[in-house]
């Protein structure tokens, strides 16, 4: 490998920064997409864009290096883009992009190709909310919907959320799905030690907590995101929090299958394992104590006098 190529193999690697800074300060900054990080059309976009400038810096470079660049998708880790399957859109849209850049096929190919790409990406962009927000405060409806902003599009409005299978582990190492918990209501919080607002928040969580312990039909089940599985251990034995303890063994994997932008996030789990955002303590001490009110809550007919 010469130092030519060496050189064009690395810029070709960083490029993907240049589309990861603009579409994140168009997205976030002047359209101010709501929740944006969620949207798996951003990573693809950002994969899309920086791939094939990649594949234009390395238009000259022989294809049996090419294979290096696909390093520039561990960028995708830090950004919690990178779980199963998104991660395999990630390789095959970083492939595609590639490809178009490439002499070494035809137009037919490469045509086929771009047209499965954008039939695929108008996909992705329409199975999830697109919600335009109106400044850089959000305001929240008491079912934790955004006020101040505007729907584009959303053909998933009156779908209710279903319990996702993902496996978590408890105190003893072993695995736990939510699932486990039959008949029962769940009050699900994510958090981690390292998250400030979470710890400032963990006595309210405690009393809550403390007002249903004679409940039996109500678990509270906090979920750590934390990567130090130590750190969350010694957390529990100094402060000895109530409910059940679990650890996400796939911090970006959980993020996606119950669509955290960021932590802590509480969520109620009716019977049925229907959920629904539920940062509000106030209105959970309200509802918690009633089926009929969390299954209100969860299909948005709960009337609060």
């Amino acid at each position: 490998m010469t130092k030519k190529i060496f050189l064009r193999l690395f810029l070709g690697i960083i490029s993907i920064i240049i589309p990861l800074l603009a579409v994140g300060f168009l997205i976030n900054e002047v359209v101010q997409v709501h929740e944006y990080a969620l949207l798996k059309w951003v990573a693809i976009l950002i994969c899309s864009l920086g791939f094939y400038i990649s594949g234009l810096i390395n238009i000259k470079t022989p294809l049996k290096f090419i294979p290096f660049l696909y390093l520039a998708l561990l960028i995708f880790i830090p950004l919690r883009y990178f779980y199963f399957p998104l991660s395999l859109y990630l390789f095959i849209y970083a492939t595609i992009s590639l490809l178009l850049t490439r002499t070494e096929y035809n137009k037919t190919i490469k045509r086929y190709s771009f047209v499965l790409m954008t039939f695929t990406f108008v996909y992705f962009l329409l199975s999830q909310p697109l919600i335009l927000r109106e400044g850089n405060v959000v305001e929240h409806d008491i079912y934790d919907g955004i006020k101040n902003g505007t729907t584009i599009w959303n053909f998933n409005m009156e779908k209710i959320n279903k319990l996702p299978d993902d496996n978590f582990i408890d105190l003893n190492n072993k695995i736990v799905q939510l699932k486990d918990f039959k008949n029962k209501t769940i009050y699900l919080s994510f958090w981690a030690t390292w998250c400030k607002p979470c710890i400032e928040q963990k006595p309210q969580l405690e009393a809550l907590k403390r007002e249903f312990k004679d409940n039996l039909s109500i678990i509270f089940v906090d979920v750590s995101i934390d990567k130090d599985t130590a750190r969350w251990l010694n957390f529990l034995n100094k402060h000895n929090p109530g409910g059940i303890q679990l650890l996400s063994n796939n911090e970006a994997k959980t993020r996606n299958l119950f669509n955290i932008s960021g932590i802590p996030h509480h969520l109620v789990i009716n019977k049925k394992t229907e959920y629904r955002k539920l940062n509000d303590f106030n209105l959970a001490k309200i509802i918690l104590n009633s089926d009929k009110k969390i299954d209100d809550y969860i299909y948005k007919k709960l009337q609060i006098k």
